[in-house]
């Protein structure tokens, strides 16, 4: 069945039925600790976990996934990235942050990730 467009052209119906939007109420502005966001900004966390980090804080967003990579181990050499007082310095301000959360170890089994809680 063909359907009209916004701009008038005739487009091919695709079977996806009409709905209203639903509408979300905006944020409440939320007034963040600053020497929590003075932590966040100081840890080692790339600048993309940081923003993602103090979106879900603000009650911006409504959940970030930070992965740690540790290191990387192949048969010719290991590449360190975070160091375990590193680790241990973002998993405390994750649990000081107020927010929920969940700490899995991620395997590489045969080629697909699974994590480990």
């Amino acid at each position: 069945m063909d359907r009209e467009n916004v701009s008038g052209k005739k487009t091919k119906d695709r079977g996806i039925e009409d709905r209203p939007v639903e509408k979300r109420e905006a944020p409440k502005d939320k007034e963040l600790d600053k020497e929590l966001v003075r932590l966040v900004e100081k840890s080692k966390l790339t600048i993309e976990d940081k923003t993602d980090l103090l979106l879900t804080m603000g009650g911006l967003k409504p959940a970030s996934i930070i992965e740690l990579q540790i290191k990387i181990q192949t048969k010719e050499t290991a590449r360190e990235y975070f160091k375990p007082d590193d680790v241990a310095e973002i998993i405390k301000m994750i649990k000081n942050s107020g927010l929920k959360y969940l700490i899995g170890k991620k395997k590489i089994i045969r080629g697909t990730y699974a994590t480990e809680d």
